[in-house]
């Protein structure tokens, strides 16, 4: 070859490369697989994709959504001697299961192959593939394994129960169930002298309820006022029968009206006690109730395995929840006035009935006796010369008076000042300082200072 012939040559190949490297990434053809989803008698397949602007992550979320697309082509077949089979007609139910079945699938599954990955400047796609019968191979070595393990917790839930930790027993019935939630379409059969005698699922879910049965609250009927701004804490004592302890679990606080409020959940103490916390009750319950019931996935925070199967626990373990009825009374309110014009006795009856007609309602009543009330309101008034009474009268012969308006909100049950308020800012003039008192108990300042008190005195008893 001569020489210009292999510089041509030379040139043609740097050419060649240069063009290559300046084609837009992503140009290879799709392949075939990305263009028509294979079909396979032997073998599952998956295909998932990521976007690259995800980061670094992307390919791990390309084979996750990959692996639940692989797990969603295993047919759940329903026996007709499963659990799931009495409940099948429940849409709502069988779309919770069909989810979880395949959320379990894609996190357990087991000899899965990565048989292509393609991807373009933007998208990243995977194919996976997993051999039939190497799953339904390791799907039963799995499944038995599963049902051991849950003989182990029922047989350690027994023991449990034996010795009055019924809290203990009942976590560990819950765990075995939740064990089994994935096969619950499947006939099921556990080992009894594993077990403690188990021998199905709904032996479980029949010991979870009987747990219960025998639970009873204190005949109380707790009495709260309305609209306050908290509440004291009231124990609920729960009868269970003796040796009996439900010391930590936790119930979920559900009161019945909207309009009332309440902590939740509530732990069982060491008393076998409940403590109700309310938060808030509106101003127009009378009678009402809450209602407990055992909170399964906050006593399970801790288990995986059992949160991702809780609402099908929540759907087949069905207890009959306690109840708490409680009543709410009416503040007893009492009202003391004393007014005075320039030293002499003034008829209260205005300040008494501005008071009584703006403070009313169904979360409080007015009593006659200060023996009956629970909350009392003192209400005190008095006119005297003002200072500048002198300069006012050697100027323009007018006198002017001043009055001292004062309130306190007592608790009877305490004893304690819940206001203490005072104004001197109220005056009034006329010709005589007689008058002038009159003067200032007809004044706008006056009336803007009532209406001021009437503020601060509902704020104190009531939180609306």
């Amino acid at each position: 070859m001569s020489r210009m012939k292999f510089n041509l040559v030379v040139i043609f190949l740097v050419f060649s490369n240069w063009l290559f490297s300046q084609q837009p990434q992503g140009t290879l053809a799709q392949p075939l697989w990305l263009k028509s989803r294979p079909n396979s008698a032997f073998k599952y397949v998956g295909i998932g994709f990521a976007e690259k602007s995800k980061g670094q992550s992307y390919i791990m979320e390309a084979k996750k959504n990959a692996l639940f697309d692989l797990a969603s082509e295993i047919k759940v077949d329903i026996s007709s001697n499963s659990v799931l089979y009495s409940v099948q007609n429940n849409k709502q139910y069988n779309e919770s299961f069909n989810s979880l079945i395949k959320l379990s699938n894609s996190e357990y599954l087991e000899g899965y192959q990565l048989i292509d990955s393609y991807e373009d400047q933007n998208t990243y796609w995977v194919y996976y593939q997993l051999d039939k019968d190497l799953y339904a191979k390791t799907k039963a070595q799995k499944k038995q394994r599963i049902l051991d393990q849950a003989a182990q917790f029922l047989n350690l839930a027994l023991q449990d129960e034996k010795s009055g930790q019924m809290v203990s027993a009942l976590t560990k019935r819950l765990q075995a169930f939740s064990l089994l939630v994935p096969y619950l379409n499947e006939e099921l059969h556990l080992n009894a002298s594993l077990s403690g005698g188990v021998t199905e699922p709904t032996d479980i879910t029949a010991l979870i309820q009987s747990q219960f049965q025998d639970l009873k609250l204190t005949s109380v009927q707790p009495v709260f006022k309305a609209a306050q701004a908290q509440y004291a804490p009231v124990p609920i004592t729960i009868n269970a029968p003796k040796g009996k302890l439900w010391t930590h679990m936790p119930f979920r606080v559900i009161p019945e009206s909207e309009h009332v409020s309440a902590e939740s959940p509530e732990i069982v103490n060491n008393q076998n006690q409940i403590v109700l916390k309310l938060t808030e009750i509106g101003n127009d319950v009378n009678l009402s109730q809450i209602t407990l019931e055992p909170d399964f996935k906050t006593l399970l925070k801790n288990d995986s395995a059992a949160q991702m199967s809780m609402r099908v626990l929540q759907r087949l373990i069905q207890i009959q929840p306690l109840a708490v009825e409680f009543k709410v009374e009416p503040m007893r309110l009492f009202l003391k006035t004393e007014s005075y014009n320039m030293g002499k006795l003034w008829s209260a009856e205005e300040l008494h009935n501005i008071l009584t007609s703006k403070i009313q309602g169904s979360e409080c009543t007015w009593v006659n006796s200060e023996n009956e009330a629970e909350i009392v309101i003192q209400l005190y008034s008095q006119t005297q010369e003002a200072a500048e009474s002198d300069w006012l009268f050697d100027n323009y012969n007018l006198q002017l008076a001043n009055m001292i308006l004062k309130a306190k909100v007592i608790r009877k049950s305490d004893a304690s000042e819940l206001l203490n308020l005072q104004f001197n800012d109220i005056f009034g003039y006329s010709n005589t300082l007689e008058r002038a008192g009159m003067q200032a108990y007809s004044s706008f300042a006056f009336k803007a200072r009532m209406a001021e008190l009437l503020f601060e005195i509902k704020h104190k008893i009531f939180q609306y």
